[in-house]
């Protein structure tokens, strides 16, 4: 099982320090058929999408959750979100149990 990573440049960056590819993408009409794709992936346990990419994505992925329990989607705040800052090792090390 797999897990996939959608998002900003910082958020995907962040994983691929920890070992786990993701793809950089902004919301847009591409993107949703990449979620599709992603989560019709029978390989993909887990989706992490930016915070952003997820508000997007929100009727996408609520089929998705509708469909069964896997895969399993998270949505993530990213450092270019607006509100309160955001450490993005510590977002890292709580998801995955491991420090960078």
């Amino acid at each position: 099982m797999k897990v996939a990573v959608l998002g900003s440049r910082e958020l995907v960056f962040g994983f691929r320090l920890a070992g786990v590819d993701g793809l950089e993408v902004e919301p847009c009409e591409s993107t949703v058929e990449l979620f599709k794709e992603t989560a019709a992936d029978s390989d993909v346990a887990i989706i992490i999408l930016g915070q952003s990419l997820f508000k997007y994505l929100k009727e996408e992925v609520h089929k998705v959750r509708i469909a069964g329990p896997l895969p399993s989607i998270i949505s993530l705040p990213e450092l270019t979100d607006k509100g309160e800052p955001h450490d993005a090792n510590a977002l890292i090390a709580e998801f995955l149990g491991l420090s960078i």
